[in-house]
């Protein structure tokens, strides 16, 4: 498993005369100050190349994030990958370069296997789990093979629960939330009309996602498993696609280059009266385009965001 300095790709398996967009990776440090406020540090691009370089997910132990990349190779044709960038070495690892194409990496529970959205040959869309295998592992340490999780078809995006349960995107003529216990149990469908978001919330054990209520209103919903139920949290600002959890109770999304902060208070969502979005950040000096997804990590020193490129 080789490291690189340039990502490279060994077979190509989805054919467009347009290739997928151009997006960058940009990661800022957050530090608390004395009165509790967040200060979020100069940005830095770690994806320096044209293509698309997305979907970022940061490993729980600090060490570095997993993403997607994807290139078109010299037959025309374009491969996604799964990659690792550490923040240690700045060096970007392949942790797949399969003849098939994976999306949103995720590492699973165990910290030995990962997960991911694979487009196999026919054209479906299913979970797959992999071997993870960083530099401190040789191959023999690594554990876990690749193949399916489940034949569940077609899946966009998926995130885990700290049970092994996992919330799915699925796509169909109206895109669905799914619930499973665990990989062997059924897919429950919990709402409908969802977007491209999913996070998990550990201190409420709950799923988050964004929701189409009427043709120009989406609001951020939480999917409650213990209780089966689901609860309209607040509408996103005009125009914001995705969001995450800054932490457990501020949730952040984004309006071009602009992140905005909305604060979790269940007497308020209960109320009805859910508070409004609130400007947080302007990024407009780093990116002039449009900023979606956004991930934070665990002790909330790390801010990554996408940014589309020119």
């Amino acid at each position: 498993m080789a490291a690189v300095a340039s990502l490279s790709f060994s077979t190509a398996t989805v054919s467009a005369e347009e290739g997928p967009p151009g997006t960058d990776i940009y990661i800022a440090g957050v530090v608390q100050n004395a009165m509790g406020f967040y200060q979020v540090n100069r940005p830095k691009r770690i994806s320096r190349r044209k293509g698309y370089d997305n979907q970022p997910y940061f490993l729980p132990d600090g060490s570095g994030l997993l993403y997607t990349a994807i290139m078109q190779m010299k037959n025309g044709q374009w491969q996604a990958d799964s990659f690792e960038y550490n923040f240690k070495s700045k060096e970007h690892t392949n942790l797949t370069n399969t003849p098939l194409s994976e999306y949103s990496p995720t590492l699973m529970a165990g910290g030995k296997t990962f997960s991911s959205i694979v487009v196999e040959k026919g054209g479906k869309q299913l979970l797959w789990q992999h071997p993870y295998k960083p530099a401190k592992l040789s191959e023999k340490q690594a554990q876990g093979k690749s193949g399916r999780l489940f034949d569940l078809d077609p899946i966009g995006y998926h995130v885990w629960g700290k049970n092994d349960d996992l919330a799915l995107f699925v796509l169909g003529d109206k895109s669905t939330l799914r619930y499973k216990k665990n990989v062997n149990s059924k897919a429950q469908i919990v709402a409908m009309d969802i977007g491209r978001s999913l996070r998990y919330v550990a201190k409420r054990d709950s799923f988050t996602f964004t929701q189409q209520k009427g043709k120009e209103s989406w609001w951020l919903s939480e999917y409650q498993p213990k209780d089966d139920k689901v609860t309209n949290l607040v509408e996103l600002p005009k125009g914001a696609d995705y969001y995450t959890w800054f932490n457990e109770q501020m949730a952040l999304t984004a309006v071009g280059s602009m992140l905005y902060a909305w604060t979790y208070r269940p007497s308020e969502i209960k109320a009805g009266k859910p508070g409004k979005w609130v400007k947080w950040k302007d990024f407009s000096h780093f990116c002039d385009t449009k900023i979606t997804r956004l991930a934070v990590n665990s002790n909330y020193t790390r801010l990554a965001f996408v940014c589309d490129e020119d």
